[in-house]
């Protein structure tokens, strides 16, 4: 009972020492809202000016090679080839696609009946193809202009090899998707970038700050534990994660209209599992830093890298491939990509269960390092 009143003492102490901080506590709070706006403000209303399209072949013949080439080279057109039309589809209700584009099977034997036909002036008799077009009807506004597109592509095509006829015609149907803007993908990554950058800089600073004081020699000489102490500081920076990931979601949802897809419970352990994670890396360099100046060289040379490199602000897949394989090392990439999962895409545990894997595994052995370098002075 004594050691769970001298924890309680504690957790109100840390506590009341960062409320009396005040700056410290603008920081946490106000400097990731500031870079939220400012981004919404310059980036929000932006549009694209390319549309992301998928073409389906399912023929595979050298007539359905050609319109996918001839779509590919659309300047407009961000081309991607999912395996399926159901991976395709997918990705439409996800809202990472425009347009989908379905070459049916037989489209290239269509083509060669038709040139047949026409040498015996008998084309008439050939039954049509179709191209189906799958639009986004979230993305109307830009699904559409896209499909007009494809039916240009599709057109100069006819005129090419049918000399005008609609032999090739093109079948549009919408499909119940989901609309990604820039701010659906900033606001998770900022989320993210707040709690590890309260958790590293909070957590080490103070550490060592009341390490040069004197502080924790002292409390080593109390009944207190240096389990407790350490619990309680986490115990506060878990505090202060929870609230800055409630204020810059409510900023989201009311000034930016980002919706959340998927389960707050879930972004909720996703949250709590990054935090434990920084709060150990935090924990680290507070063990291995010598002084505030050194914690703060230490602390900054870690975090910038991940904040620019770690999925917050550019998308880890439109990084060279050398980047990409630095950034699979960096836990923030895996905290937010998780965010980004359950509260853009509305995935599950299942969908979230290898990135907190690995975050739970680099929180626990950056743990274990942390306690095995600890000094109290």
């Amino acid at each position: 009972m004594a050691n769970l009143r001298a924890f309680v003492w504690l957790v109100k102490m840390n506590l009341l020492l960062q409320w009396r901080d005040r700056q410290a506590m603008f920081w946490a709070t106000a400097f990731p809202l500031m870079l939220m706006l400012l981004l919404g403000a310059a980036f929000g209303s932006i549009g694209n000016v390319e549309f992301k399209v998928a073409v389906v072949d399912e023929d595979h013949s050298e007539g359905s090679g050609e319109l996918s080439a001839a779509l590919s080279d659309v300047e407009v057109f961000d081309v991607g080839h999912p395996p399926t039309l159901q991976a395709a589809l997918d990705r439409v209700r996800s809202g990472d696609l425009d347009l989908v584009v379905v070459i049916p099977a037989g489209y290239g034997a269509a083509l060669d009946r038709y040139a047949a036909a026409a040498a015996n002036n008998t084309s008439a008799s050939v039954p049509p193809v179709a191209v189906r077009l799958f639009l986004n009807d979230a993305q109307i506004d830009r699904a559409v202009p896209a499909a007009n597109i494809v039916g240009d592509v599709v057109g100069a095509i006819n005129l090419q090899v049918t000399h005008g006829t609609q032999f090739i015609q093109v079948r549009r149907e919408q499909v119940e998707g989901s609309q990604l803007d820039f701010f659906d993908f900033l606001a998770p990554g900022i989320v993210a970038m707040s709690i590890m950058n309260s958790a590293i800089f909070g957590f080490s600073l103070f550490m060592v700050n009341a390490r040069e004081k004197g502080i924790l020699k002292r409390l080593k000489a109390t009944p207190v534990s240096p389990a407790q102490v350490l619990g309680a500081r986490i115990v506060l920076g878990l505090v202060i994660s929870a609230m800055q990931a409630v204020i810059i979601m409510s900023v989201a949802l009311l000034v930016f209209g980002v919706t959340v897809v998927g389960s707050l419970v879930l972004v909720g352990l996703v949250t709590l599992i990054g935090a434990l994670t920084f709060l150990s890396l935090g924990f680290l360099i507070s063990s291995l830093s010598r002084s505030v100046d050194s914690a703060e060289a230490f602390t900054n040379a870690i975090g910038m890298p991940m904040i620019f490199l770690g999925d917050v602000f550019i998308p880890v897949a439109l990084l060279p491939a050398v980047v990409q394989s630095i950034s699979r090392f960096m836990p923030l990439t895996y905290f937010a990509q998780a965010l980004r999962t359950v509260m853009v895409e509305g995935g599950g545990l299942a969908d979230v269960a290898a990135p907190l894997g690995i975050l739970s595994v680099l929180g626990v052995a950056i743990f274990a390092a942390a306690v095995k370098t600890f000094r109290w002075d």
